[in-house]
């Protein structure tokens, strides 16, 4: 008899361990909010839940690059516009002393707010975003737009950035122009 007790004692001590291991991994999950905590605790729920992660952080920096784009668009948005008001100054100007009610000081410091509207497109032209020239086309690394001065005015502007577009990669396998080609900013209808 005493053989049996100690298969009995040791049956309900074994079953008493795996109640208790059992009890451990339930209140880990409870605490954790988590199914799977480890591997072990399903391999296969374990290797997709690896797999959806990488698609997650995959989307999340697609996001990233969607996002840091449209903030380079809403930039240069706001650098046309203020371009357009400069450019429709600088019109007004020139109808002005273009009347010729204007004596030659007044035009020569007319001239000089020109020069100095130029200058302000310019530096607008060669805008720095998040370490790229946001108008430079596919050539990003170096200012596109070059002013040519005689006597510290400008007489020409010249284009120096890359003619292709710079695309983003928006999903695996799918590329999008980021921004126009940046010589469009200086083109004229010939």
């Amino acid at each position: 008899m005493s053989g049996s007790l100690n298969n009995i004692y040791n049956n309900v001590n074994y079953a008493l361990l795996l109640n208790s291991k059992a009890m451990t991994v339930l209140q880990e999950q409870a605490s954790t909010g988590s199914r799977i905590n480890r591997v072990s605790d399903d391999s296969t729920a374990a290797y997709q839940v690896l797999g959806l992660e990488t698609k997650k952080r995959s989307l999340d920096n697609y996001l990233d690059i969607i996002a840091g784009t449209m903030d380079s668009l809403e930039l240069s948005s706001t650098i046309v516009q203020d371009m357009t008001t400069a450019i429709s100054d600088v019109k007004t100007r020139i109808t002005q002393v273009s009347n010729g009610i204007y004596s030659e000081d007044v035009r020569e410091r007319t001239a000089s707010g020109i020069n100095d509207i130029l200058e302000q497109i310019v530096n607008l032209a060669n805008t720095k975003h998040m370490g790229e020239y946001i108008f430079g086309g596919g050539n990003s690394s170096n200012p596109p737009y070059n002013a040519e001065r005689v006597n510290g005015e400008i007489v020409s502007v010249n284009y120096q950035g890359s003619y292709q577009n710079r695309n983003i990669e928006i999903a695996l396998g799918f590329e999008s122009a980021s921004m126009l080609i940046g010589d469009e900013i200086f083109r004229s209808d010939e």
